[in-house]
């Protein structure tokens, strides 16, 4: 015979409240990262291209050094500051994982402390039940867009898309949203000098960036179950109130 005992509301509210405060302290944690980030700058080997990022990881400017043309030639000028581009936004990335405090299982996080108190409400009420009927439909809405959004995904991740320069000079070719080529057109390289080639290539580096379909986000027509769902989870505190958990 079974006689394992099933948890207590007041388990499942507590559960609830110590996952809530878990949330919070990690948004917190990720807050405080991104917030302390600060421009990079980062050459190639042979310091012929420096870019430089800022702190929210746009390109902020781009160098050549006067002898690039030497220590490189024009044909790989597009390879080295694709290079150096993606150098400098992994060392931005190792920069804010290394701004995440180390996890201590022993102590809470600040986060965790300051988190604000909250009032038990009550689950069972008419109005939390049905609360729960609509995010239940919700999930199953949800669900039936899973598979549809994969494949729109996978797509995404394997589609070419190329962003030129104003004067059409650069051209950066993205495969989903890592940069797979800088193209420069040949003849206007031979003659332009070193600040123009520097001025198109951070015109359409930024340009390919604003450009980028995964910073696009949900298609919210396309998947309305997911995007409500998104929007909804986003926030921990008003799901736990919708579901009558907090008041």
């Amino acid at each position: 015979m079974n006689t394992r005992s099933e948890p207590s509301l007041g388990d499942l509210v507590n559960d609830l409240q110590s996952t809530l405060h878990e949330l919070t302290a990690l948004a917190g944690e990720l807050q405080s990262a991104a917030a302390q980030r600060t421009p990079v700058t980062v050459s190639d080997a042979s310091q012929s291209v420096t870019v430089t990022l800022d702190a929210a990881g746009a390109v902020e400017g781009i160098e050549l050094d006067e002898g690039w043309r030497d220590a490189l030639g024009e044909d790989l000028l597009g390879d080295a500051v694709r290079f150096t581009y993606v150098l400098a936004t992994t060392r931005q990335m190792e920069q804010w994982a290394t701004a995440l405090p180390a996890e201590d299982p022993g102590s809470p996080s600040p986060a965790a402390a300051a988190a604000p108190p909250v009032t038990l409400g009550d689950p069972t009420t008419p109005r939390a039940h049905a609360a729960m009927d609509e995010l239940r439909d919700l999930a199953r809405r949800a669900h039936a867009e899973v598979d549809a959004f994969d494949a729109e995904m996978s797509a995404r991740g394997k589609r070419e898309s190329a962003t030129r320069s104003p004067d059409a000079t650069v051209t950066v070719v993205r495969t989903g949203s890592s940069i797979s080529r800088i193209v420069l057109d040949p003849r206007w390289l031979q003659r332009a000098t070193d600040g123009a080639i520097e001025r198109a290539l951070v015109d359409a580096l930024r340009s390919s960036g604003s450009d980028d379909p995964a910073e696009n986000g949900f298609d919210d027509e396309r998947f309305p179950g997911l995007q409500e769902a998104r929007n909804l989870t986003g926030d921990p505190r008003a799901l736990m109130r919708r579901m009558g958990v907090i008041l």
